[in-house]
């Protein structure tokens, strides 16, 4: 019976609004780590489909399993944050996106920087 409790807990927090971890991860794209650094996402790339600077991200959850053959959408997305320059959208080859993630961000931001990409399918 605590079962069913348990599961009925975690469906209503699901339904309810994001992870922690996609919570993590959106305030990590607005606001960065400026104690290690790491500017935020958010001051270089729009959450529509307007990029100046750089790409937007309006639907980057679709568009990302398209970009690089034999990459899922998460496997690009991590990779386009550790190593910006193995793959340059058309139109933005000036890359100036900090190479540095790798050292700046734990294993654990970078997954819910990830997972809050992903949310971005419209």
């Amino acid at each position: 019976r605590a079962y069913l409790w348990a599961l009925l807990a975690s469906v209503i927090v699901a339904a309810c609004g994001p992870s922690a971890e996609v919570a993590a991860g959106e305030e990590l794209f607005r606001l960065g780590k400026p104690d290690v650094g790491a500017t935020g996402c958010g001051s270089c790339h729009r959450l529509d489909d307007r990029g100046t600077l750089s790409p937007g991200l309006q639907g980057i959850a679709v568009q990302a399993e398209t970009r690089v053959p034999g990459l899922t959408a998460e496997e690009y997305l991590r990779q386009s944050i550790l190593d910006p320059n193995a793959y340059l959208v058309e139109g933005f080859d000036l890359v100036g996106m900090p190479t540095n993630y790798v050292d700046k961000l734990s294993q654990e931001e970078i997954d819910s920087l990830v997972a809050f990409l992903m949310t971005l399918d419209e």
